[in-house]
């Protein structure tokens, strides 16, 4: 697999001392653009494409706290328009984190996904990695979701395709969790894009084992879907 090593900074705890799942996210994101990277299957896609990501699994065994970590990633399957990678957070030896995630390639300027070219599959050493048991979700809106509040995207909460940040989606949906959560398992699914000055609002409905946040879009389309299992 592929490994790095990262520290984890003040702004990433939470007022428990722990570090925010959040935080976690950034760091998996980060080492998937760096393994890709590093395989150079950025520079092979062809045209105005990009890897965009369609959601995430992340199961926690333990907290993590301020200091280094050393974060794994690896290709379990990349076939058709997806590639399945997985993560591991280890800190002071000790599995503290296992994460799934679904990555496709979109053509910018159609805005559509495109079968993966057989050259950026074959440009990954990992395509073998062993399936790590944790199985994504495509998590659906739900009609019984009810609105927890609502706010305008700013400038700050875009990334390099100058759309809502992916990580920053989640915080914001997180911010409604009540303060005693304790998050074992975050799973998210990304269904549409969201820009600069759209305001959005945020719903939320509470299942036998978490609770479902759906972000909504000025148009009343259901965007962002992540939802927080307790343990």
């Amino acid at each position: 697999m592929f490994s790095k090593e990262y520290e984890f900074r003040y702004g990433d705890l939470d007022e428990n001392s722990n570090i925010k799942a959040s935080a976690v996210l950034e760091l998996l994101q980060d080492i998937s653009v760096l393994h890709s990277d590093t395989c150079g299957s950025t520079d092979i896609i062809p045209g105005n494409t990009a890897w965009l990501l369609e959601g995430w699994h992340l199961k926690f065994y333990d907290k993590l706290r301020k200091g280094s970590v050393s974060v794994n990633t690896g290709i379990m399957d990349m076939s058709g328009f997806h590639s399945h990678r997985k993560y591991e957070v280890y800190q002071q030896g000790r599995l503290a984190v296992i994460g799934t995630a679904v990555w496709y390639v979109v053509d910018m300027d159609k805005r559509r996904i495109t079968r993966i070219p057989k050259e950026v599959s074959d440009a990954f050493e990992s395509v073998s990695e062993a399936d790590n048991g944790l199985p994504y979700v495509n998590l659906k809106p739900c009609a019984d979701a009810v609105p927890m509040g609502a706010r305008q995207i700013e400038r700050r909460d875009l990334d390099t395709n100058r759309h809502l940040n992916n990580v920053k989606a989640v915080e914001i949906a997180l911010d409604y969790l009540p303060e005693e959560f304790d998050i074992s398992e975050l799973c998210v699914k990304y269904r549409k894009e969201i820009l600069k000055d759209q305001a959005i609002s945020v719903h939320s409905v509470v299942a036998d084992d978490g609770i479902l946040f759906e972000i909504y879009n000025d148009k009343n389309e259901p965007c962002v879907l992540v939802k927080a299992v307790s343990k």
